[in-house]
């Protein structure tokens, strides 16, 4: 389980904002009700551009979309390796070092959440 937090303040990081809009596109668009214990918060997406919702998504296709989009932003992707890992860290690293004043993590909150 993670704890999201929300960052208002911060509109393009605010992850609680962007897991709510998701999960109401989700609700609305992919499964047409409410999210089931059962359903895939990220669900596979077929060949075809086709979301599967039985079937979850692999951490290979989250894999291949991360070296897309970061080639898309101009970064060498055969220069480094960029992983989920990297976000986990990239975002509790901002949250322990450059957060604003009154809202960076202590090093016991990063340990806490899972650094």
């Amino acid at each position: 389980t993670y704890e999201i937090y929300p960052h208002p303040e911060l509109p393009s990081v605010d992850m609680d904002q962007h897991m709510h809009n998701w999960i109401s596109f989700l609700e609305s668009h992919v499964y047409g009700q409410i999210l089931q214990s059962e359903d895939f918060l990220f669900p596979s997406v077929g060949s075809n551009g086709i979301v599967q919702p039985g079937s979850f998504m692999s951490h290979d296709v989250v894999q291949i979309w991360i070296k897309e989009f970061c080639t898309g932003a101009g970064i060498d992707v055969t220069l480094t390796h960029i992983s989920t890992h990297c976000f986990w860290w990239g975002g509790s690293q901002y949250c322990f070092m450059v957060a604003p004043i009154g809202k960076c993590w202590t090093l016991a909150t990063i340990h806490r959440w899972g650094g």
